[in-house]
């Protein structure tokens, strides 16, 4: 579709194709014989302005390899999980990667999915490689950060009222132990049941 063979500086070329609608294969096949190390793709179409789908990832004058080793964990007929520092969620984020390519992050800090993208899933290189420190963004596109509202609740029926944060429990009756009349907080925890 679009031939930008050669040696010569970054160009951008552009190339035109109509697609059905759902999802497309895309191809992206280069090789480095020399001058500046850059690679970047980007599509549009009706209703989509200048998507970026594959970023420029190499600055120039970098020293050290051309490109940027990385370790992608590639999500294929399986879930995957991830379980390390994501960014956006809590050290106790745990990445989950769909085969569909919707992934999300459950934070199990503050119990609650605390991000959703598409695509890629996650590049383990930063914590799998040498000594693994700081947070990992999510490698896909169309990040969408949630609120960080409660998230699980036990309702009385499915019009009640989605509560606004935690209940304090009733205190114990008159004459019980001390420890015991002492008021704490409910932990909203979540219960299932059978409803068929």
């Amino acid at each position: 579709m679009v031939d930008n063979d050669g040696v010569h500086s970054m160009r951008a070329k552009k190339g035109k194709i109509g697609l059905e609608p759902g999802a497309a294969k895309l191809k992206l096949e280069y090789f480095e014989k020399g001058g500046e190390e850059r690679l970047a793709l980007d599509m549009s179409g009706p209703g989509i302005k200048r998507l970026q789908l594959a970023k420029q990832t190499i600055k120039p004058q970098r020293k050290g390899p051309a490109f940027p080793t990385g370790n992608p964990i590639e999500v294929t007929k399986e879930v995957r999980i991830y379980r390390n520092f994501i960014e956006g969620a809590s050290p106790r984020g745990i990445g989950v990667g769909y085969p569909e390519k919707v992934n999300l992050c459950f934070d199990a800090n503050t119990m609650q999915i605390a991000m959703l993208w598409h695509g890629a899933f996650m590049d383990a290189a930063r914590h799998w490689n040498g000594r693994g420190q700081g947070f990992q963004r999510p490698s896909g596109h169309y990040l969408i950060r949630l609120t960080r509202d409660q998230p699980f609740a036990q309702l009385d029926s499915s019009d009640a009222v989605w509560p606004k944060g935690p209940r304090v429990a009733t205190p114990a009756p008159k004459g019980a132990p001390s420890s015991e009349a002492t008021p704490s907080l409910e932990n909203n925890a979540v219960r299932f049941s059978d409803t068929r």
